[in-house]
C-alpha cells in the first residue's frame, strides 16, 4: 500500500484538497484528517516514520504526535473509531466500499 493512496483516500473521506493536507495550514478541519493520515500510515504501511514524514511534508516527530494523538482520541470518541476502521479496512474491500460511515472528527460535533 502506498502512502499516496492513504492521502488521497484520507482527502475524499473528508472533503480536504490533497495540497491543504500536505501544506502548513492548521485549522482543526484540515489538521485532523492530517493526523488520521499519519495515524493510517503507521499502522497499514511498513514505511518508517521519516518516509511518512517526507510523504506528508513533515518531520518524523508530527507523526509521532499525530499517530498519538488520534490513538489517544480513538478511547474516548466512538464514532472516530467508526472513520478510522472505515480508512482502515473497508475502504479497500469492495464489497464494503459503498457503505461509508459520516466522517467524524471531534472538532465536527
Amino acid at each position: 500500500m502506498k502512502i499516496e493512496d492513504i492521502q488521497k483516500v484520507v482527502c475524499y473521506y473528508y472533503g480536504v484538497k490533497l495540497a491543504e493536507l500536505l501544506g502548513r495550514a492548521r485549522p482543526p478541519r484540515i489538521a485532523f484528517p492530517r493526523m488520521v493520515g499519519y495515524y493510517i500510515s503507521r499502522e497499514m504501511t511498513n514505511h518508517t516514520l521519516v518516509e511518512i514524514g517526507k510523504a506528508f511534508d513533515r518531520h518524523y516527530t508530527a507523526i509521532i504526535h499525530g499517530h498519538k494523538a488520534v490513538g489517544g482520541m480513538l478511547d474516548i470518541y466512538p464514532d472516530l473509531v467508526e472513520s478510522v476502521d472505515y480508512l482502515l479496512h473497508d475502504v479497500w474491500d469492495e464489497k464494503t466500499r459503498d457503505t461509508i460511515p459520516k466522517p467524524y472528527t471531534p472538532y465536527n460535533n
